[in-house]
């Protein structure tokens, strides 16, 4: 049996959802495959460079499913550093010999993410650079990435508010949308 390595911040962690209805829980029943869930709320990627030798290197995982820059594009980073510091973490994992698929996060729903958490962010620009960051790894390493960024897009604009919590994290119906497509992106 395989075992998966899920690393990222709420949206791996399963932020505001039961346990067994998260995402890669799903992938866990329907693929007979071992699951860690090192996804850790409020994460950004520096936090993520520094426990990755405990949740990821260390792990025994085959294949890490890495999914990140969510906080830090929310925090005012640019683009060029989060695809930058996104792609030496999947190096440092790629060296230990770990296969890194990433997965990029769900767009945010502005108006329902102004009301349940903060109104500084321009989610808008933030789905605009989410979008950019889509576009360079499908680009980069269209083998190696998953884009649930486009997938959510495509749905209409209420068919996608259905998935989500806050407008930033995923309802059970959301994780289960976004389970279908990772589990279509690995096989």
């Amino acid at each position: 049996m395989k075992t998966f390595v899920c690393f990222g911040d709420s949206l791996t962690y399963g932020y505001g959802v039961t346990a067994g209805k998260v995402w890669h829980q799903l992938l866990k029943e329907k693929m007979d495959i071992r699951i860690l869930n090192r996804g850790s709320n409020g994460d950004s990627l520096l936090g993520m460079q520094i426990r990755i030798s405990r949740d990821v290197l260390e792990s025994g995982a085959e294949i890490c499913l890495f999914m990140a820059g969510s906080n830090d594009l929310m925090m005012g980073k640019s683009l060029d550093e989060v695809y930058n510091g996104i792609v030496r973490i999947k190096e440092r994992i790629l060296e230990r010999g770990i296969k890194t698929i990433i997965i990029s996060p769900p767009p945010a729903i502005p108006e329902m993410a102004k009301i349940s958490w903060d109104s500084y962010p321009d989610y808008e620009d933030f789905n605009e650079k989410l979008k950019g960051l889509s576009e360079r790894f499908n680009k980069k390493c269209p083998n190696e990435f998953i884009n649930a960024f486009g997938k959510f897009m495509e749905l209409s604009d209420l068919e996608r508010k259905k998935l989500y919590l806050d407008g930033i994290h995923l309802n059970e119906e959301g994780n289960e949308f976004l389970g279908h497509i990772v589990q279509a992106g690995i096989l």
